[in-house]
Formats: C-alpha cells, sequence, structure tokens
C-alpha cells in the first residue's frame, strides 16, 4: 500500500499522475574555424526543453482516455514515463495506487504499453517465441503459457503465422502480436502510442475495433492512447487531455473540450467572384463587433468568407460591408466549433 494514494481498489483511479514535470538539457556544438583552416566543434550554449511541466490527472477504470497534443506537446515523454522507460524530475505516477517509482514490478502488472513501432518484440524470434519470452518474464507456468498463447493466435487471427519470425509480419500484424504480448499479462491497463500510426484506413478501422469490442467491452481494460487522430479522439475517448509545450491545456469530454473555446459561432459567406483586392473587407469585418477572426479564400467560382465569433456578432454589419463591396452572397452557412477547431485554437493561443 502506497500512503500517498491509499491502496489499490475501489475509489482509486486506474492510473492517478500528480504534477509530473521532466525537462531535458543539452549543449549545441559549433563549427569553429582556426586561422590555418582547420575545421573543429567546440561546445555551445546550454539548451533545455520542458517535456512535461507539473501535469496532474487521473484516469479511472474502464475509461478510454485520450493523450491529445502537436508534435512537442510532452505526449511521448508522458507515455515512457507511464512505460518506466523514463523517469521524472519531479511529480509521481500511480497505477491502481501503486507508486511507479517505488514499485516498479508492481506496477507493471497492472499496467503495460503498446508502442508504436512494436518495440519490445524480437523481430528475430518467432511469434510464438516472443510470447513465449514475455510469459517467462510475466512468470506464467509453461504449459498455462502454451494454451494461452494459442487461444490469442486464434482470437487476433495469427494462428497461420505463428512459428514465423515477426519481422516478416506487415504493421497491422506487429501491432496484434504486441497487443497479445500485453494481454499474457493480464494487465488491467492498456497505454497506445499512436495505436493506428502507420495502418491503412482497412487496418486501422479494424484496430479501432479490436481496441473499443474487444478489449474495452468484452474485457473491461482501462485503455489510454496518445493520438494525432481527431477523428479517434472524437469517437474513441470517454475523456481527453489535451497537453502543448509541456503543459496540461484542458481535460475533459470531447464536448467539454470544444467548449472550452467559448460559446462561440462560425459563419461562412460563399460570394460570387469580384475583381480586386479583398484586404479592405477582410478589415472592415475585422472591426464588427463580435466577430474575432476573419479569414477570405478562394473557392469554386467564387470566395469564402468565414468568420468566428459571439453568437450575437453584428450580423447586419456584416452583411452591409459585404453588400458595399457588391458581392453577391450564394449561400451562408453556420455551425458551433468542432474539436479540431478546439483543439488548434487552444494549441495556437498557447503557442502566442
Amino acid at each position: 500500500m502506497d500512503k500517498q494514494n491509499g491502496p489499490a481498489g475501489e475509489g482509486v483511479p486506474a492510473v492517478k499522475i500528480v504534477e509530473l514535470s521532466k525537462r531535458y538539457q543539452w549543449r549545441t556544438r559549433e563549427l569553429h574555424l582556426s586561422p590555418g583552416g582547420i575545421r573543429s566543434f567546440v561546445e555551445g550554449k546550454q539548451q533545455e526543453t520542458v517535456a512535461l511541466d507539473k501535469v496532474s490527472f487521473s484516469v479511472e477504470h474502464g475509461e478510454v482516455f485520450g493523450l491529445l497534443g502537436p508534435n512537442g506537446s510532452g505526449k511521448t515523454t508522458l507515455i515512457k514515463i507511464l512505460s518506466n522507460l523514463v523517469i521524472p524530475d519531479s511529480g509521481s505516477v500511480f497505477v491502481d495506487g501503486i507508486n511507479l517509482a517505488k514499485r516498479p514490478y508492481a506496477a507493471a502488472t497492472k499496467l503495460q504499453t503498446v508502442l508504436s513501432e512494436s518495440i519490445g518484440l524480437e523481430k528475430r524470434l518467432t511469434a510464438r517465441q516472443n510470447l513465449m519470452l514475455f510469459a517467462g518474464l510475466y512468470n506464467l507456468p509453461k504449459l498455462e503459457a502454451e494454451e494461452r498463447i494459442d487461444k490469442l493466435f486464434e482470437y487476433f487471427g495469427l494462428s497461420e503465422v505463428a512459428d514465423k519470425t515477426s519481422q516478416s509480419f506487415s504493421t497491422g500484424m506487429s501491432r496484434k502480436l504486441s497487443v497479445a504480448r500485453v494481454l499474457l499479462s493480464d494487465s488491467s491497463t492498456i497505454v497506445f502510442d499512436e495505436p493506428t500510426s502507420g495502418l491503412d484506413p482497412a487496418a486501422a478501422d479494424s484496430f479501432r475495433q479490436l481496441i473499443m469490442g474487444d478489449l474495452v467491452e468484452r474485457n473491461g481494460k482501462t485503455i489510454i492512447m496518445a493520438t494525432h487522430n481527431l477523428h479517434e479522439a472524437r469517437t474513441m475517448c470517454t475523456r481527453i487531455a489535451l497537453l502543448s509545450r509541456g503543459r496540461l491545456l484542458a481535460i475533459g469530454s470531447p464536448e467539454e473540450i470544444t467548449m472550452a473555446v467559448g460559446e462561440g459561432i462560425d459563419v461562412a459567406l460563399t460570394v460570387a467572384d469580384a475583381p480586386g483586392p479583398m484586404e479592405d473587407l477582410k478589415g472592415g469585418l475585422s472591426g464588427v463587433d463580435g466577430v474575432t477572426a476573419v479569414d477570405i479564400s478562394d473557392t469554386l467560382g467564387g470566395k469564402r468568407i468565414s468568420l468566428h465569433g459571439r453568437k450575437d456578432m453584428g450580423y447586419l454589419d456584416i452583411f452591409s460591408a459585404v453588400s458595399a463591396k457588391g458581392l453577391k452572397v450564394l449561400s451562408v452557412e453556420t455551425s458551433s466549433p468542432s474539436l479540431e477547431e478546439a483543439f488548434l485554437r487552444l494549441t495556437r493561443e498557447e503557442g502566442q
């Protein structure tokens, strides 16, 4: 039992992350040219990257929890800390109430990771040899391991290739073998790093069904998945943590994340093409009360004027400005912000 988080069991999160921070430091190398023309490299300035900055959140049992963010947001570092591949500078991770830093082997029985490049599989071994190797690490008796491995091969449709080396496997087959390896441990929480990265559309859809249908619904697993795929985040995740530059920007359901951009609205006007620059119209629309963003782009046979702002923006002033320009409005569309737009706006604001 870890006193900081109490005993594992009812009411204890599947994963609890407390004030997690990680920084990477390095020195640049600069080219030096001597008077004699000899080139050499010398150490430059000390550099630092903040990968995680006091990140805290909990994942409940049975959740499909998404880690969403642009490149360099800290997702991979967080996954590696959960996998015990990277040690944080400060903060704590609890898996079913077990302190990962103090009891890593006990935590590993509760949480396993499937990395995007199938790290952990020995490509020179057959699929069966790979799973037998891990069964030994999980202390499974030989006969029980053989029986479970055969069932997993049948379950994932890998029986015909069980005795082929994994280096001959497609990306999708390697990903399935990685999941089979995780299921051998009977861990309750599975962490995926970009689960459908590198898969063709059909294989990606099949793998999403495997996660949602087999792992979550049938086996009751808790899933944590780092993804760039906004469609996956929107359709699969019960909650999402949005990271940017190592900081936690927002956390909640996809709908709550979308609402985080405010009670705004998007208005798109398609107008007949007109000669002359549109910068004066863009400037005029930007000054309309309630309008916070304006974009004008080319579309088939005309222009598309996209506006974002408050729901009570000055619509009459907008149409007056368009009419004064001599433009004919062909269509008008309105919509609330999507998860994609919320993601872009929140991360854009963080970078400013």
